[in-house]
């Protein structure tokens, strides 16, 4: 999921990696697809 913003990391010049900075809202892919999952077994 390209919109993962909690753990994200964006490689520099150098190949150091820095966390991504942004305004968007919190969303963390793993906590999201997790939470699909636990969905799909109540149906």
């Amino acid at each position: 999921m390209l919109n993962d913003n909690v753990k994200a990391r964006v490689m520099d010049y150098n190949g150091e990696y820095h966390k991504k900075v942004t305004d968007a809202k919190p969303l963390n892919s793993q906590e999201y697809f997790f939470a699909e999952a636990y969905c799909e077994l109540g149906r």
